[in-house]
């Protein structure tokens, strides 16, 4: 955790109290409840370790014991390892169980990875140098995301459920990547990615998930019915192309989207969102699946132009983009989701149709699939 906070406390203080506040909650829960529950904790900085072991909990106060006495690590290099926290639970849980949880919490920004991290007994991980200022997050390394991405997948499918709690800001400066905890999440939606928020909602965020772990008694309040979010795939999509050789050529019916800043490629999305007209919209978030790599921020603008065509629009008769920039997509590996949250211009459009556009002033071009993609669609998640 970084030192900065609210109130004159560090950040590890209030994820202390939000670990706690889980706790108390599986702590007053009926005896037979109880009786096969195992809480461990594994807290990480740079490159040192706490790792508490899985206390049975007929012992609750010695799992609280535990998280007080967590400590600041002393992080002087401001680099943390997501692959490593991963991995240091999975090792606690590779003993046989019914169900297997790991919750995550983590801004989602990778800068190590590691070389050499298998015992819960080590006291440090084994890492590569910090990759440095690889994209406009500070030290932040695409091929660290992928490595937890990667790690998180393997305990998926040993059949650990992940949930992740991120926090940060959503804007500008951006310092949270939100498509990274919701790939490293068993599912990208809201059942398993919960948005922290500011610290002292953290606590709130951890006793929501607590009931969704466990077979509570009956004296715990049951959570509000699930509504499914609404998922929109575009009505049209295409890119254009600003080469002088193309000016004129349509892409309208590609099964990949492109965005690049030299040459100039700008994407374009047109959604339907009358459907969400006379729904209270909690979150809005657009799904893209990445083709080809980029380490470049592309802008997602919109355009009042809602009359352009599929086949018909190119580069000459692009409709001109806002020059207001909704918000940022950061780098992207090919094969990962990118997961850009949109909940304030869906809920300042609902009832209309909008176009959406992606432009970049980076060389490092970004690729997507389209709607004509024989899979993995753009799609907007509307929860509400």
């Amino acid at each position: 955790m970084g030192t900065g906070g609210m109130n004159g406390r560090i950040k590890l203080d209030w994820a202390k109290d939000a670990a706690i506040a889980f706790v108390n909650v599986l702590k007053n829960q009926p005896p037979a409840t109880q009786q096969n529950m195992r809480v461990g904790i594994v807290s990480w900085a740079g490159n040192n370790y706490r790792v508490g072991t899985l206390n049975p909990t007929n012992n609750w106060d010695s799992v609280i014991s535990y998280i007080n006495s967590i400590t600041y690590q002393g992080n002087t290099d401001n680099y943390t390892c997501m692959e490593c926290g991963l991995v240091k639970a999975g090792a606690l849980l590779s003993t046989p169980a019914d169900q297997k949880v790991i919750i995550f919490m983590s801004d989602g920004i990778g800068n190590r990875i590691v070389t050499s991290c298998t015992s819960t007994n080590s006291s440090s991980c084994t890492l590569a140098e910090p990759c440095t200022n690889n994209t406009p997050l500070l030290t932040h390394c695409p091929l660290a995301d992928q490595a937890a991405i990667n790690a998180a997948s393997a305990l998926k499918a040993d059949g650990v459920d992940i949930y992740t709690v991120g926090y940060g800001s959503r804007v500008e400066p951006i310092t949270i990547l939100e498509n990274n905890l919701q790939a490293i999440a068993s599912d990208p939606d809201s059942n398993y990615y919960l948005y922290g928020g500011n610290e002292n909602n953290w606590a709130n965020v951890f006793t929501q998930i607590a009931p969704r772990i466990c077979t509570l008694g009956p004296t715990t309040a049951a959570l509000p019915t699930t509504i499914p979010p609404t998922r929109l795939t575009p009505t049209a999509d295409a890119h254009v192309n600003g080469s002088h050789t193309t000016t004129a050529t349509n892409y309208g019916t590609a099964a990949a989207l492109s965005i690049d800043g030299s040459p100039i490629h700008i994407t374009y999305m047109k959604f339907d969102l009358t459907s969400l007209a006379t729904k209270t919209v909690s979150k809005a978030t657009l799904r893209l699946k990445v083709t080809d790599s980029s380490t470049g921020t592309q802008r997602i603008k919109s355009s009042s132009n809602t009359s352009w065509g599929e086949t018909t629009i190119n580069y000459s008769n692009r409709p001109a983009l806002s020059s207001t920039v909704i918000n940022n997509i950061i780098g992207g590996l090919s094969g990962n989701w990118v997961q850009i949250d949109l909940t304030t211009f869906v809920n300042a459009n609902k009832g209309r149709v909008v176009t959406l556009a992606i432009d970049s002033t980076s060389s490092d071009g970004l690729g997507l699939k389209s709607k004509e993609a024989p899979s993995e669609k753009p799609e907007l998640v509307v929860e509400h």
